[in-house]
Parts: structure tokens; C-alpha cells; sequence
């Protein structure tokens, strides 16, 4: 009896590590599962434009523009020029709004289509409430110090409605008088312009790529185009009209497509750089069928997907490319542009 007692220890005792081998097959399995996914992603992800991240140095550039501005009309010595800060915002501004739009209409996850009531609502909550209060406080503490007028009336209204800039050439205002009876509201001229743009941008964007079959060179051409027409037609007509010149719509427009070119360059570089990494990270994958494991004289077969260590870090390093993928220097270079096109 003991002897049968010893031998059912003994089976017992194989029971238990046959268990423990399942347990660590088990293991193996799903380490081998969660590798195979995690890799995956990795290439999906290379595959992808990423969406447009927030730029800390364009904020910086940014701000100076508007110190370009305040110092200038604080009458700060060696400013003179400084109101070209205003043309430096809207390069930064046609840079910006076009890099949301173009992975949009150039996408064709997004089928080539640009969701405008999204656009539209968050131009609307960005601007709307914060330029309601402005108006609305200027115009109750300006009109207790001065009388109410039908010019003071019609420059608020252009205001809210973002006209300002034709309604300031219409009156003939000349934003560089020392001393005018131009209106607390008319530096919203250039919110104007601003609006303006973002108003039919979108649309223009959208005809644009369908007519040139979103080819991005054929794009670039039509964009060179209308930055040499507004140029041309800033020259002439800031000569026969110097005053109005200065608020005009069509004269900015190169400024915003400045922007939009450079946004379309990186776009572009984007894209190719994804291209690339998602080659290098399907031939870096190799696919083997050959773990056999013998379990009560079983065989299992079981897929491994290994990734040598040297191409996986060189496939997650190419996945994120498109965080860095232009030279900060770039766009500054196109902003020394723009101030010398202005001065």
C-alpha cells in the first residue's frame, strides 16, 4: 500500500509539472500576442499624417509681432516701422489655419472633405465672445465720455461684423494721423482682414486641390500665382490710393498665402517622411512558424512575430518624423521675407 501511495505522489508530482509547463506555454503565447500588436500599431501609426501639434516657437514669433505693434504706437524710437508686425501675424495666421485645413482636404481618410461646421464653430468660440466684450465695454465707457454719432455707430457695426477695414477706406481714416477722429475700434481692422480670410479660405481650398486632382506641385503654382498678383496689385494701388492701400483686403492676400505655402511644404515633407518609415517598418517585420511544443506527446504550433531590436527602435523613431519635420530656422527666414516685402 505504501508503495501505491509513493507511485501516486510520483504522477501527481508529473501532473503538476505538466501544468506549470501549459502555464509557462500560456505566457509565451500572449507575451508573443502582445508583441505582434504593439508592432503593429507601430506601423499603423507610421502610416498615418499625424494630427497638427501645437508649435511653442510660433507662439514666440507671435508675440513679437504684436510687440512690433504696441511699441510702435507707444511711439518707441527705431519703430517707425513697426506696424509690419501685423503682416508678420498674418503669415503666422495663413501658416496655421492651412496646416489644420490641408489634413483634411489632402487626406484621404477624411475622403478629401473638410468638415466646415467644425472649422466655423471653433472660429466662432475662439473670437466671438471675447470681441463681443470689447466692443461692448468700449462702446458704453467711450460713449460717456464722447457723444454718440452716426460715424461712431457705423464703425462699431463694421466691427461686429468684421468690415471694419472697408469701412475704415470708405470714410478715407488715415491709421497713421497723429491726430484723427478715427474711432476706439478701429484696430480691428485687421481682426477684419483676419475674418475675412478664414471665410472663404476653406471653400477656395477645396475647389483649389479638385481642380488640380490634390496634386500638391499644382497647388503650389496656383498659390505662387495669387502671391504675385496681390503683390502687384498692393504696388499700383498703394500709389494711386496711399491711405486706403494700407486697409485693403486683396493687398494682404500674399501675406496669408506666404503662409500657406510654407504650411504646404511641410504638409508635403509629411507626407513623404510617413511614406518612408512605413517602408523601412513592413521590411524590418519577419514572420516565423516554428515554435513546436510537446505537451503529453502533442504537438502545438505556435506563430512568433519577432522584430530585431536594431529595426524596431529605427521603426518607432521614424513613426514620430512628422513632430519634427521642418527646421524652426525655415519659417523664420520666411518672416524676414515678409518684413522686407513690407518695409
Amino acid at each position: 500500500e505504501l508503495d501505491n501511495i509513493e507511485l501516486d505522489n510520483i504522477e501527481l508530482d508529473n501532473i503538476e509539472l505538466d501544468n506549470i509547463e501549459l502555464d509557462d506555454i500560456n505566457v509565451e503565447k500572449s507575451s508573443l500576442i502582445t508583441n505582434t500588436e504593439s508592432s503593429r500599431s507601430d506601423i499603423k501609426k507610421s502610416t498615418t499624417i499625424n494630427k497638427f501639434q501645437h508649435r511653442i516657437h510660433l507662439d514666440g514669433i507671435r508675440g513679437i509681432a504684436c510687440l512690433l505693434v504696441i511699441l510702435f504706437h507707444a511711439d518707441f524710437p527705431g519703430l517707425e516701422n513697426g506696424y509690419a508686425g501685423v503682416d508678420v501675424f498674418y503669415v503666422l495666421s495663413g501658416f496655421l489655419i492651412s496646416s489644420i485645413l490641408y489634413r483634411e482636404v489632402l487626406n484621404p481618410r477624411k475622403n478629401y472633405k473638410i468638415d466646415y461646421s467644425r472649422f466655423y464653430a471653433r472660429r466662432f468660440r475662439r473670437l466671438f465672445f471675447a470681441a463681443s466684450t470689447v466692443l461692448l465695454v468700449t462702446a458704453l465707457l467711450y460713449g460717456i465720455i464722447i457723444p454718440y454719432s452716426s460715424h461712431f455707430k457705423g464703425s462699431f457695426i463694421a466691427s461686429a461684423l468684421y468690415y471694419q477695414n472697408w469701412y475704415a477706406m470708405d470714410s478715407e481714416l488715415d491709421y497713421f494721423a497723429d491726430e484723427n477722429d478715427s474711432t476706439p475700434v478701429i484696430h480691428f481692422w485687421s481682426l477684419s482682414i483676419e475674418e475675412q480670410f478664414y471665410a472663404i479660405f476653406p471653400l477656395f481650398l477645396t475647389i483649389t486641390c479638385w481642380l488640380c486632382s490634390y496634386k500638391i506641385k499644382r497647388i503650389a503654382i496656383i498659390f505662387i500665382c495669387i502671391i504675385i498678383w496681390s503683390f502687384i496689385f498692393l504696388s499700383e494701388y498703394s500709389i494711386t490710393h496711399p491711405i486706403q492701400s494700407y486697409f485693403c483686403t486683396q493687398g494682404r492676400i500674399y501675406q496669408f498665402f506666404l503662409g500657406n505655402l510654407l504650411a504646404l511644404w511641410v504638409y508635403n515633407n509629411e507626407v513623404n517622411n510617413n511614406g518612408k518609415s512605413s517602408k523601412k517598418g513592413y521590411q524590418s517585420v519577419s514572420i516565423n512558424v516554428n515554435v513546436n511544443v510537446n505537451v503529453n506527446d502533442m504537438e502545438e504550433e505556435s506563430n512568433s512575430f519577432t522584430i530585431d531590436d536594431d529595426n524596431e527602435k529605427e521603426l518607432i523613431e521614424n513613426s514620430s518624423l512628422s513632430n519634427n519635420i521642418y527646421p524652426s530656422s525655415l519659417i523664420w527666414w520666411n518672416i524676414i521675407i515678409t518684413l522686407i516685402i513690407s518695409f
